[in-house]
């Protein structure tokens, strides 16, 4: 688990280095996952 600060970090260097559309998905996605919920645009959850 990344802490707060990390989590700042990556969001400032991906502006920078511009990473491809899915890594940015998958950071999204492995939030919420994190956090033990689903994310409230995605109904169902179970992929």
């Amino acid at each position: 688990m990344k802490t707060e600060k990390e989590q700042t970090t990556g969001l400032r260097e991906e502006k920078q280095y511009q990473k491809p559309a899915i890594e940015i998905i998958e950071m999204e996605l492995e939030q919420p996952v994190l956090a033990g919920s689903t994310p409230p645009d995605m109904p169902g959850g179970d992929w």
